[in-house]
């Protein structure tokens, strides 16, 4: 394994050492939505409607933001991201949500100019 960025040396302090998958805090998730709602409401309202609509999270990170799209009705998101210790917790906070690789993709991308590569001749409404 090679060297780890300084995103992926704080997501190891901050992760389970033994499965390498982000394990929310008490309130983590809340505060998230709190954060999700407050960036719309600053945006001017309202939210996007996601529903029916396929989503390309790039950069999903924590997952966080795709779990709204999809609570929100999103019908399926690529997530991408570089690192697959993101892609893994955001599998897992997904997971924990209800939704499964029926859903949701979990891509490990670094460069905008094969996403079309990854993630096929699939119709995208939004990439985010």
């Amino acid at each position: 394994m090679g060297k780890l960025s300084l995103t992926e040396n704080l997501f190891m302090l901050l992760c389970d050492k033994k499965n390498r998958v982000w394990r929310p805090s008490k309130g983590s998730y809340e505060r998230q939505k709190y954060l999700w709602d407050d960036f719309w409401d600053r945006m001017g309202p309202p939210a996007p409607d996601f529903t029916h609509k396929v989503i390309v999270d790039y950069g999903c990170g924590w997952g966080y933001e795709s779990a709204f799209m999809l609570q929100g009705g999103a019908s399926y998101i690529f997530c991408l991201d570089v690192s697959s210790h993101f892609l893994d917790s955001a599998r897992s906070l997904h997971r924990s949500l209800g939704y499964d690789d029926e859903n949701v993709a979990y891509i490990i991308n670094n460069d905008i100019d094969t996403l079309p590569d990854k993630i096929g001749r699939n119709k995208v409404d939004l990439i985010f």
